[in-house]
């Protein structure tokens, strides 16, 4: 089989412990508001990143602009106080990077349907 060109991500799953625990959406992963983090049945619990079942990819860019939302919002749980109504997933692309040809890489951007990107730009030099 000839390409110019291959992708392969493996399947991404939670491990056992979110995927068959009370916390889990249908698919698998933490159950969250998407605005808050917060589990809609459990109060108490927060997630983000690899294990959440929010809107944005699973990788670091994400959990970057989502760190700030799940820290504002486990403070104003622990102060009784309800989430902040400004506070949301920010309205941010993720960016995951594909390597195109040698040297370049293609930025991917992405917004789960939050807000209208541009396509991603090239990077040169990079590899």
């Amino acid at each position: 089989m000839r390409f110019d060109f291959l992708h392969i991500v493996p399947p991404m799953t939670a491990p056992a412990v979110v995927r068959e625990s009370p916390l889990a959406s249908a698919a698998g992963w933490v159950d969250v508001v998407k605005h808050t983090l917060q589990h809609p049945r459990s109060p108490n619990v927060f997630a983000l990143g690899d294990v959440a079942d929010g809107p944005t990819s699973k990788t670091g860019a994400a959990i970057r602009k989502q760190a700030p939302v799940l820290v504002e919002n486990v403070l104003h749980f622990g102060a009784n106080r309800p989430p902040p109504v400004t506070t949301a997933i920010p309205p941010a692309p993720s960016s995951p990077a594909s390597a195109v040809c040698a040297g370049r890489v293609r930025l991917r951007q992405r917004n789960h349907g939050i807000v209208p990107v541009r396509p991603g730009g090239m990077l040169k030099g990079v590899l």
